[in-house]
């Protein structure tokens, strides 16, 4: 039975965005559920944020903080205060950015009520500036390849499955945690600052025993990508943190294997922003990088800030023609909608057709990006201008030699490997003698410095369980 209005203290938590804020707590003070105290932090804001909300809802609970203590350190100053009053059961936590829908909270306590050993929950995120697709719905961890994979990313209202069901971790732009779990698991580290928090504290909550659920019937709406639009702190953070996290909570027998993952990854990552003349991302990434070989983690307050340098559109040289586009390889959504703004800028297309393993792109994926989706080359009939091959590895993947014989056949103007990440590499000979070289210089890096890597992050680990298991 689903007991009477538990109380749930919200805490938002605010930096620099003052007009989302105002209509962030709008929304929850127009809740269905009614049994809360709203508490806002906000982490010292310049943009009048705390005068605003002061002004305009004098009966919110308002904490300033002294400086910007991060994401994490935002919710923990509002769940310390939270857990000293010791009258709410749950604590509701939400980015400054997200408008929630009327029942959003009420299903949240619904979903947590059924089930004491549910520990947290979360919302379906939509696109705040695409309202009826999705963000994420849940996620889940992928151990063996050390990634992230938010769940149900950019699909239409009408495929969002009806019941709740278990994840990894839930964002925290809408996040329902029972109390009573923090006396075990404790706070979020703040030391993350941004990024990788709210996984490191569900994965926390799962190990200790407490589900983490997705539910589909409470909604909020998030504004995407607002945050650091023309900085490289998040690739800074994501990386540190990335490093630090799975080096923190992989299994002992799977630890080699997912550090290795995340070191080739991150030779990728370096490799990749060297060639295509992203100095500044690659002079980023091997800082995150040496902060964490020397334990350096939290705030990162001395990062030269600069705007990520831009690789020049790849299809200009096609400006003004209508073209026919085919898409091979390992495609997500995020990699089709890129492929089709770069298109848009120069080039009118008259179709793009995806040649995909079947189940390979779901049918969400296909109804969202408005594309032809075939099976078999048996299934091509066309003449193509341009014909791409998509790969999250795009030095290392070595499936477009498989179709390279075909693709000539097909007489394209281009042929065009791409990563997802603004990343394209024409077809050449220059192009195949980088793929040669990057396998070199990666054998180099596993067998002699791969080793090393494992040995500093093995001190790093046991130092990090040290402190953990002292209290610190």
């Amino acid at each position: 039975m689903v007991s009477d209005n538990p109380k749930v203290g919200i805490v938002i938590c605010n930096w620099n965005k003052k007009e989302y804020v105002l209509n962030c707590i709008k929304s929850v003070i127009e809740q269905e559920y009614d049994d809360y105290d709203l508490y806002v932090v906000d982490n010292a804001s310049t943009d009048g944020s705390v005068e605003a909300i002061r002004e305009n809802f004098p009966q919110v609970n308002l904490i300033v903080n002294e400086e910007n203590l991060g994401g994490s350190g935002g919710f923990n100053t509002g769940l310390k205060r939270i857990m000293a009053e010791g009258k709410y059961k749950y604590t509701y936590l939400l980015d400054n950015d997200v408008v929630l829908d009327n029942n959003a909270l009420k299903e949240l306590v619904t979903t947590m009520e059924r089930d004491p050993q549910t520990g947290i929950v979360g919302s379906a995120i939509y696109q705040m500036d695409h309202p009826d697709k999705l963000q994420t719905l849940g996620a889940f961890i992928d151990w063996q390849r050390a990634e992230t994979k938010p769940h149900l990313v950019g699909v239409t209202e009408d495929l969002v499955p009806e019941k709740d069901f278990e994840v990894d971790y839930v964002i925290a732009c809408s996040l329902l945690v029972r109390n009573e779990c923090l006396s075990r698991v404790g706070l979020m580290d703040q030391e993350y600052f941004l990024y990788f928090d709210e996984i490191d504290w569900c994965t926390r909550l799962k190990r200790a025993g407490y589900r983490i659920l997705a539910v589909p019937s409470s909604r909020v709406w998030h504004k995407m990508g607002s945050r650091f639009k023309n900085s490289n702190l998040p690739s800074y953070y994501y990386w540190r943190n990335k490093i630090f996290f799975f080096n923190r909570h992989t299994h002992d027998e799977q630890w080699k294997k997912t550090n290795y993952g995340v070191f080739t990854s991150l030779y990728q990552a370096v490799f990749t922003s060297k060639y295509f003349g992203k100095r500044t991302v690659a002079q980023t990434l091997m800082t995150a990088f040496s902060d964490l070989l020397a334990n350096k983690r939290g705030k990162k307050s001395d990062l030269p800030q600069s705007e990520p340098e831009r690789v020049p559109n790849p299809f200009k040289e096609i400006e003004g023609s209508v073209c026919r586009v085919l898409i091979l390889g390992n495609i997500t959504v995020k990699m089709l909608n890129e492929v089709r703004e770069m298109l848009m800028e120069y080039a009118e297309t008259e179709n793009y057709t995806v040649l995909s393993q079947p189940g390979a792109l779901r049918r969400e994926v296909e109804l969202y990006s408005g594309i032809y989706i075939v099976h078999e080359w048996q299934q091509l009939h066309d003449i193509y201008d341009i014909v791409l091959y998509g790969s999250s590895q795009i030095f290392a993947d070595r499936g477009w030699k498989n179709w390279r014989r075909k693709v000539d056949k097909l007489n394209p103007k281009q042929f065009i490997l791409f990563d997802g990440y603004g990343n394209y590499l024409r077809l050449n000979l220059g192009a195949r003698l980088v793929t040669d070289l990057y396998a070199v210089l990666f054998s180099f890096m596993r067998f002699i410095v791969f080793p090393l890597w494992l040995r500093k992050l093995n001190a790093i680990k046991i130092q990090d369980e040290i402190l953990t298991n002292s209290g610190s």
